[in-house]
């Protein structure tokens, strides 16, 4: 059921407290019917939209289905340090389809500034959770929200994450001010502007 939540959790880098750990339940299953749906959509059109006689198109749809793999990645971690990790490929993933015409000055440097903004205020989202753990004790993302009043006891420090959560979301998503990156991203070809810039990715 989808109001039952199931988790499995390998072991990875313990002395760490790093799990490879990933949960199905409603929110993370409709965030793959809907990463997956459109995924599928947009990589049909691509077959038309795409030139046949390009010879990068393999490039393309592994870029593509890299994509869509650690945006899945994304939402069903547990680990708040293996979500980070997906965090950041999907970063490169995007790197890869917005400098897919790497032929031009123009795509490689709106490629190259999509990554620095993304990978940068990522890092802001990976202190943050470095901070977060400093009050846990954990990665793990449903122990942690099993005692939220710990959270509100270190209050100062507890701002001071969710603002760098917040830099870390925004810059991901281009919200302002670092919003400049997302109409120099246009210059990637049609399905990656449908799928990656849509209103629904985001």
């Amino acid at each position: 059921q989808w109001s039952t939540p199931e988790i499995a959790s390998y072991p990875w880098f313990e002395p760490f407290g790093i799990h490879l750990s990933f949960i199905t339940d409603g929110l993370s299953l409709f965030f793959f019917f809907l990463i997956t749906g459109f995924g599928v959509l947009v990589n049909l059109y691509a077959q038309w939209y795409m030139n046949s006689e390009d010879t990068s198109l393999k490039r393309f749809y592994s870029s593509m289905t890299f994509f869509i793999f650690f945006m899945l990645g994304t939402v069903f971690s547990v680990n708040l340090m293996v979500l980070f990790l997906f965090w950041e490929l999907t970063g490169f993933a995007s790197f890869l389809l917005i400098g897919y015409g790497y032929q031009s000055k123009k795509v490689v440097d709106s490629a190259k500034m999509a990554f620095l903004v993304t990978s940068l205020t990522g890092l802001a989202l990976f202190a943050g959770i470095i901070l977060l753990s400093q009050i846990y004790g954990t990665f793990e993302w449903t122990t942690i929200v099993q005692n939220k009043s710990l959270f509100l006891e270190n209050r100062q420090l507890a701002q001071i994450i969710i603002f760098l959560f917040v830099i870390g979301i925004f810059g991901k998503s281009a919200q302002f001010p670092f919003h400049f990156w997302l109409p120099n991203a246009m210059v990637a070809p049609t399905p990656v502007i449908a799928y990656l810039h849509s209103a629904s990715m985001v």
